[in-house]
């Protein structure tokens, strides 16, 4: 943030541009001293003031991650110059190889340790301690703790806006903050808290509310194809030019990052 505040962007410009890096860049992992970026906006010019900034295009190159990306004015979301979207996709299982369900999702179950109607807000499966869980999209940890029922959790929080939750962990592989990738490790399963035997359990919260992880419907990662990826495309030209030429000024904030992401 000092960096891109050091290049004359704004509190709110500064925001846009670190909300659509963190997408794909974990500032505290991936940035190094000497890493540049550049990001292009327009803005409303009335007396001579700026008003209503946006961010057009971004171009990051450092020493583990080079990443452009653009504006479609289409969509207003933002693309790689291939047309591939910064929004992952999103995996049915945070797993690989197969496990047997023991429970399914259900608002009515009865609890198999307390025997009272306990709605069962996840899914799990039988798997030995130690088995690795990954994360099914991109995100970022929310919460890494433990609790007296849910035994050792993580709960992330994913770019399109769900969050998912996994119990009863023997250990978590990440900590509060830490950006995730899809596929990536993040905890080995367990049998802590109240548990039966040694299993997963996996929700999936969309607004706030737990729903069956087996059947809600999972984004797909949107790539621009035909007519639309042309005139993306198109229009994206002069926005790279722009940024090849590393014209200063009005147009483009350049910089580079001044530390380790610490600072940024």
């Amino acid at each position: 943030a000092r960096s891109a505040q050091a290049a004359g962007l704004s509190s709110t410009e500064v925001a846009q541009v670190t909300r659509l890096l963190e997408k794909k860049l974990d500032f505290r992992r991936d940035t190094r001293r000497g890493d540049e970026f550049q990001v292009l906006l327009e803005s409303d010019i009335i007396d001579g003031s700026s008003f209503d900034s946006r961010v057009l295009a971004i171009q990051y190159t450092g020493a583990r991650m080079d990443l452009t990306i653009l504006r479609n004015s289409a969509d207003n979301n933002f693309y790689t110059p291939d047309g591939h979207s910064l929004d992952p996709a999103f995996s049915r299982y945070p797993f690989e190889g197969s496990y047997r369900m023991s429970s399914g999702f259900n608002p009515r179950r009865t609890h198999p340790v307390t025997g009272r109607v306990s709605p069962h807000r996840g899914t799990d499966w039988a798997m030995p301690i130690g088995t690795p869980i990954v994360a099914p999209a991109d995100g970022r940890v929310e919460k890494v703790s433990n609790h007296p029922l849910a035994g050792r959790y993580v709960v992330i929080r994913h770019d399109n806006g769900y969050s998912t939750r996994y119990l009863h962990l023997s250990r978590a592989l990440v900590n509060r903050g830490d950006r995730v990738s899809m596929g990536e490790r993040i905890a080995l399963s367990g049998n802590t808290g109240r548990s039966t035997g040694p299993h997963l359990h996996y929700e999936v919260i969309v607004n706030n509310t737990a729903v069956d992880a087996m059947r809600v419907e999972l984004p797909e990662s949107q790539s621009l194809e035909g007519e639309v990826l042309v005139a993306f495309q198109r229009e994206a030209e002069p926005l790279l030019a722009a940024l090849r030429s590393g014209q200063a000024g009005p147009v483009v904030a350049q910089a580079s990052a001044g530390s380790n992401s610490e600072d940024d």
